[in-house]
């Protein structure tokens, strides 16, 4: 790896067997813990031009929601089409890489990327309420159905501007990375048998990820050095919230030390100094989860409603364990949400916007969109004047913004948007301040000041964009990953191989799974392609994509028969509103749907460990089930297939076992959560605007200047003990040499 100039190095926590809590001491010889570590190798971007201009333009960082993002070079200018959203969607076919515009430095340009990006899912949400019927019979007499049917009407002539908004964020994101259709090539570095649990164990594990990366080269009996061109290495490191705070401390720690003259202090500083060399930031995929759990926090009485109706009982108010079914809930409450307030904003608003003229309905759609859009932000931050609010609306709305910030963040890793996942760590710092999820707000500064505190150059920063994301197969339909995930992918392949005693045994199949991983590809491709390599094999799918058209239907019952549609003065927030609905839906009407295998349960089923062959053999599924080991806590892995599109893009060839990603989180920010929405404020969270109080917490603790003072007085004493450390140097060999002249002037 050291002949690479740029590599991103991403390890995380894994875990095999059952975790003893109160039996034996808690010791298993059935319970092994490491860390997996893989490789990837960066496109390299370098612009020494952008990079005097970064430093001439670009002002000091604001710790606050006025963080300024700087925008890529050759991006569009999207801050031209203010108010003119149905001239940018014509024209993004026009977008194209290789024109030149300067990086805006002001954030103007990637805030009007995130707003063009909202605009596109509210877009996306209209194209799938309005083209088809709604012909459910309690639906009559609670909106317009004229209409709903004229508005329906117009939006299937419209075919064009949809294509367009769902084409927008990779066309964007085409013009300003080169290689953003290249797949990336990867290197499974194994297992380490140790577990990124402390400061300390995580420190030895960057360590050893700097002289695998050739940053730092072992000399033998205890020696390292720096390599002669390490100043030219552009590393990236990768971990979830918990391994970059252990990083992070493990630094601050031994930069904060006594320097000495010992041999280990020097090989410290040897590590110190490599590590100075590698931009750390926080894996998205960890992040996106965090994400997910401060909307389960604010939201869960609610939801959990839902959730009971629907007979999904795995689902819990801590993700962890629950990730993708908790995003799968979600995902469809938020659908329907969006149906009951499009059906009832085109029943009582569509006149305010005038009649559709010929040839216009793009601009007719986009002008609806975005009065719907104002609509909502009234509902959620404005209460009316003149009459006490409606609580039951007014949190939903907050609701469907804060789900439309996640859903643009999880698109963004999707699509290689790097821009935006910076936007997301930004709109959610507030939220997490609010919830006591400090690890991440600690986080998302960390990565603020690394990206634009200019410690690296533009260049660096660029670099890292365009790497954000891994491409793991080179075909146009298929979508990209985090490096987290990715790093989870991989263990989920080596969760299949046979279940060891030892740590030693453990570390050793580990040195196997990148080459069980090209066998496992070369027979997943053998059986694609027929033998005349023209026909490609139709393998069947090892289970169908499941309908939810009864769940959804059940769930928009339940909101138009809650009244979520209509201003009711004075509604409080009662989850007794949800559970006390008499649904008609059944659920059981499907016929495909056997009542004893899809109910969700709490059980968790293992089909038993696979050989290394059976793993190389198992690779011709095209529908697949992710399997996957612990990365961090207590808990066991549950079940848990994989529903969504994006998912099954995620891992295409792996494993018949059903199980889920365990996830890190941070168990003091939960306790947090739970204890602010129990807070003396009379008015709940999920009613509260957290982005504003967020951001006048931000500036009340005055973040920038506590950090600037910390970062200073560190810099002092590290001054300080360098230059004692270099006299006291200077003293030991001046009187080292004053003993040989005595020696040698000694008579005999």
């Amino acid at each position: 790896l050291s002949q690479f100039k740029c590599l991103i190095l991403v390890f995380d926590n894994y875990q095999r067997g059952q975790h003893l809590r109160y039996q034996r001491e808690m010791h298993a010889s059935s319970f092994l813990k490491g860390t997996t570590q893989v490789a990837l190798q960066g496109w390299e971007w370098i612009d020494e031009a952008w990079n005097e201009f970064f430093k001439t333009e670009y002002q000091t960082i604001s710790y606050s929601n006025d963080l300024a993002i700087p925008s890529a070079p050759n991006m569009p200018e999207l801050e031209a089409y203010s108010d003119r959203e149905c001239e940018l969607f014509a024209e993004v076919d026009r977008f194209e890489f290789g024109t030149v515009n300067e990086p805006n430095c002001s954030g103007e340009r990637v805030d009007s990327l995130a707003y063009f990006i909202i605009f596109a899912l509210l877009l996306g949400h209209v194209h799938r309420v309005f083209p088809t019927g709604q012909d459910i019979a309690f639906v009559e007499g609670n909106f317009r159905r004229e209409k709903i049917d004229e508005f329906r009407r117009t939006v299937k002539k419209a075919d064009a501007l949809f294509k367009a908004a769902k084409a927008l964020p990779t066309k964007v994101v085409e013009c300003w990375n080169r290689v953003w259709g290249k797949r990336t090539p990867s290197l499974f570095l194994g297992l380490v048998g140790i577990a990124d649990e402390n400061a300390k164990d995580t420190g030895i594990l960057a360590a050893d990820l700097l002289v695998k990366s050739g940053i730092v080269i072992d000399e033998g009996d205890g020696n390292f050095k720096l390599a002669p061109d390490y100043k030219s290495k552009r590393h990236i490191m990768v971990g979830d919230a918990k391994s970059v705070e252990n990083v992070k401390k493990f630094i601050r720690d031994t930069t904060g030390r006594d320097l000495s003259v010992r041999q280990s202090s020097n090989m410290l500083q040897v590590f110190l100094d490599g590590l100075a060399q590698v931009m750390i930031i926080p894996g998205d995929w960890h992040a996106g989860l965090a994400m997910l759990q401060a909307i389960y926090s604010l939201w869960w009485p609610l939801l959990s409603g839902f959730k009971d109706h629907l007979g999904w009982k795995r689902i819990q108010k801590d993700v962890r364990g629950c990730y993708w079914q908790a995003v799968r809930l979600l995902e469809i409450v938020v659908d329907e949400l969006m149906r009951v307030l499009l059906f009832e904003f085109v029943s009582e608003h569509i006149n305010d916007i005038g009649e559709v003229e010929d040839d216009k309905e793009d601009e007719y759609i986009c002008k609806v969109v975005k009065k719907f859009y104002t609509h909502l932000k009234k509902l959620a931050f404005e209460d009316s004047e003149g009459s006490e609010p409606d609580q039951w609306r007014k949190t939903w709305s907050i609701f469907i913004i804060m789900a439309l910030d996640f859903k643009s963040f999880t698109e963004a890793y999707r699509n290689g948007d790097a821009l935006m996942i910076e936007y997301a760590y930004k709109r959610f710092a507030p939220i997490w301040e609010m919830l006591g999820q400090n690890k991440y707000v600690a986080r998302h500064w960390d990565q603020a000041e690394t990206l634009y505190g200019k410690t690296f150059s533009f260049s660096r920063l660029m670099e890292l964009r365009i790497n954000r994301c891994v491409r793991r197969y080179e075909e146009d339909k298929k979508r990209m990953t985090a490096h987290d995930e990715n790093l989870e992918i991989w263990n989920s392949f080596f969760a299949r191989f046979p279940m060891v005693r030892t740590l030693e045994s453990f570390v050793r199949q580990g040195l196997f799974v990148g080459l069980c991983k090209l066998c496992s590809t070369f027979v997943r491709d053998s059986f694609r392609i027929a033998a005349d390599n023209s026909n490609a094999v139709t393998v069947p799918r090892s289970a169908e994509e499941p309908n939810t058209k009864l769940e959804r239907q059940l769930i928009f019952e339940v909101l138009v028969k809650s009244n979520t549609h209509k201003h009711e003065p004075g509604r409080q927030i009662s989850s007794q509103i949800i559970s006390s609905i008499d649904v008609t839906t059944n659920l059981k009407e499907d016929g495909n749907k056997v009542d004893a295998k899809m109910k969700e349960t709490d059980a968790v089923q293992n089909s038993g460990t696979l050989t290394i062959q059976g793993a190389i053999h198992r690779g011709y599924r095209e529908h697949v089930l992710i399997e996957s080991g612990a990365d961090g806590g207590d808990e066991m892995d549950t079940n848990e297939v994989v529903h969504t599109e994006d998912d099954i893009d995620r891992e295409d060839e792996d494993c018949d076992d059903e199980r889920e990603f365990e996830s890190e989180w941070d168990d003091e920010g939960a306790a947090a959560a739970e204890e602010n929405e129990v807070s003396n404020s009379s008015v709940p969270l999920s009613l509260q605007d957290l982005w504003t109080k967020g951001n006048k917490k931000f500036i009340a603790g005055k973040i920038g200047e506590v950090r600037a003072t910390e970062a200073v007085r560190k810099a002092r004493k590290t001054t300080i003990q360098k230059e004692v450390y270099k006299r006291s140097d200077a003293r030991r060999e001046e009187s080292l040499q004053t003993e040989v002249g005595v020696e040698r002037n000694r008579p005999p």
